[in-house]
């Protein structure tokens, strides 16, 4: 961290050498942050235990405290569930299931399943949505 932050310093940003004003890298807040003993990095098991608790206040718990982060799968699961019903018909009704190249009850089943999407199988639903429309994309571009 401190070598990155001297390098940003003394660089510039992207080796621009020009000044540049920091405050996350500042020698006050530099400073401040070498004084926390590496034993209350952690606190309750969470990393980053100081900035938590610096803005605990300002954030709602659950996201000051937070275990995870959200991640590209969870645009995807919307995605699925928004779309669950033009998906049934764009894979079911499609190019790729009238050449029997998937196997359309299969798909249907994943599509159908009233649980909130999970696993893999939602996933390669989308997937070969995407395959379907490339499909139909070059089948117009031929008529």
């Amino acid at each position: 961290m401190l070598v990155a932050a001297q390098g940003y310093a003394e660089d510039g940003p992207h080796g621009t050498k020009s000044n540049a004003i920091s405050p996350l890298v500042s020698q006050p807040l530099i400073e401040h942050c070498l004084r926390i003993p590496s034993w209350e990095w952690f606190e309750n098991g969470s990393n980053r235990a100081a900035a938590r608790r610096a803005f605990e206040t300002d954030l709602p718990a659950q996201i000051a405290w937070r275990e995870g982060k959200g991640s590209p799968e969870s645009l995807l699961v919307d995605l699925f569930e928004t779309n669950r019903t033009m998906l049934r018909d764009h894979l079911g009704e499609g190019l790729l299931a009238g050449a029997q190249v998937i196997d359309r009850d299969a798909v249907i089943a994943v599509i159908d399943d009233p649980r909130p999407a999970h696993g893999t199988g939602f996933g390669r639903i989308l997937q070969l949505a995407d395959a379907e429309s490339w499909a139909r994309g070059i089948l117009s571009r031929r008529s």
